[in-house]
């Protein structure tokens, strides 16, 4: 289900706002209630399990950093609203659950339907799940930060659930835990002077 209505607390935000620019500054406040209030109203879907989905961009699709950097500036208003802290929260349990299916993924489909950007991309994995598999390290950077600052912002851990701890202990891409390792021994090199 897609967020229709406006929480009291984004309201009061965006109220909050519109006082801070005053009647010098009304067009500044107007587009930031407009932008602040879109994410909400068009981009979120809210779904029975408790997690949440982020159309991020013109596709139909959720990139891990992206659907992280829509609703970071909520977490301001977490602390005081519960709904907007579940609302993040989900957010986070439904990346963790993309990341386990790849983590180098960048991009997942709301269900696994086999959409894709490009049905000639070839790579040695595949899923319905995956709408892009371009890795970028940010992809599970932004993820991991988002989940600390909800604990950081609220106290509340709960998003530390099963599925994030599997994937602390199971995502470790295999190429990256077989990487070859530089012996202690080795020669090394001072950094040039600058």
């Amino acid at each position: 289900m897609t967020t229709t209505a406006i929480p009291k607390s984004v309201s009061d935000f965006m109220q909050h706002i519109t006082d801070l620019c005053g009647t010098e500054h009304a067009a500044w406040a107007e587009n930031f209630n407009a932008c602040f209030a879109d994410t909400l109203t068009t981009t979120v879907k809210r779904h029975d399990d408790g997690t949440t989905f982020l159309l991020t961009g013109d596709i139909p699709a959720m990139w891990l950093r992206d659907s992280t950097a829509q609703l970071r500036p909520y977490l301001a208003l977490a602390a005081e609203d519960s709904d907007i802290a579940n609302l993040i929260a989900g957010l986070i349990r439904q990346q963790f659950r993309y990341i386990i299916i790849d983590p180098y993924a960048n991009a997942f489909n709301e269900e696994p339907n086999g959409a894709s950007w490009d049905k000639d991309d070839r790579s040695d994995f595949s899923s319905p799940w995956l709408w892009e598999r371009k890795y970028e390290v940010d992809s599970l950077c932004y993820p991991i930060q988002l989940a600390w600052m909800l604990y950081a912002n609220t106290g509340n851990a709960d998003h530390f659930d099963a599925e994030f701890r599997r994937f602390l202990t199971s995502s470790r891409p295999s190429s990256i835990m077989n990487a070859p390792r530089i012996s202690s021994s080795a020669t090394r090199t001072s950094p040039p002077n600058r």
